[in-house]
């Protein structure tokens, strides 16, 4: 399966893409930019950082399960749920990749309070448009957010297994957080609906395809 770059068409397109929906083998607009900008260029360096959600949001996860969530935490020994996101050092330069509602990028900035676990250089060499290509041609869902089939922590584990470094116990320790044990169904029912209703209106706002238009500010990008 090859990364097709795909053009957008205007508000109007956006507003029928957003009631279809992007194609799950389908990367978002701002990752296929840097696929198209640094695709050739070899991954170097990788870290593994995570970070605690925002207190308001587990709080709140926990009224909605009717305190069910600190119980199984408690339970579970674990203190706080994290976010999981990966740095990938390409041409010289550190850039974040997290999955939320959708996969996305940006340039590394330390986050407040993050943990980071280095891992060095990848035992298995590959370009930034190799890496996506296997994630994709591995996984075609990979665009899907599922808090607990195809999370944050689910998206790093198999960047990190494309890359050949998902061999140490501690590493794979460090990412692991056993959601599917914690997250009672309804509350998973629930944070599906908001993540599905985030990806739609991610194609409502950047487009389905690499020129992105925004319908509530009424540029091109």
């Amino acid at each position: 399966m090859t990364i097709e770059m795909q053009e957008g068409s205007g508000v109007i397109q956006n507003i029928k893409d957003f009631i279809i929906g992007r194609p799950t083998e389908m990367y978002p607009p701002q990752i296929r930019k840097f696929i198209q900008q640094h695709g050739n260029f070899q991954i170097g360096n990788v870290m593994v950082c995570r970070k605690p959600i925002v207190g308001a949001i587990q709080s709140l996860m926990n009224i909605v399960s009717l305190g069910d969530l600190n119980k199984k935490m408690k339970a579970a020994n674990i203190d706080k749920l994290r976010h999981l996101y990966v740095i990938l050092r390409v041409n010289g330069k550190d850039y974040m990749f997290e999955k939320d509602e959708v996969i996305k990028v940006q340039p590394y900035q330390a986050r407040s309070g993050q943990e980071t676990l280095p891992l060095g250089q990848p035992k298995n060499n590959k370009t930034v448009a190799e890496l996506f290509n296997d994630l994709i041609k591995q996984d075609p869902n990979i665009n899907i957010y599922d808090s607990i089939k195809a999370n944050c922590q689910g998206f790093v584990s198999h960047v990190l297994r494309v890359l050949g470094l998902w061999t140490s116990p501690a590493t794979v320790a460090f990412v692991r957080q056993p959601t599917d044990k914690i997250l009672a169904p309804y509350v998973q029912r629930i944070n599906k609906v908001i993540t599905n209703t985030g990806r739609r209106f991610n194609v409502l706002l950047e487009g389905k395809g690499r020129n992105k238009h925004c319908v509530l500010c009424r540029k091109h990008y």
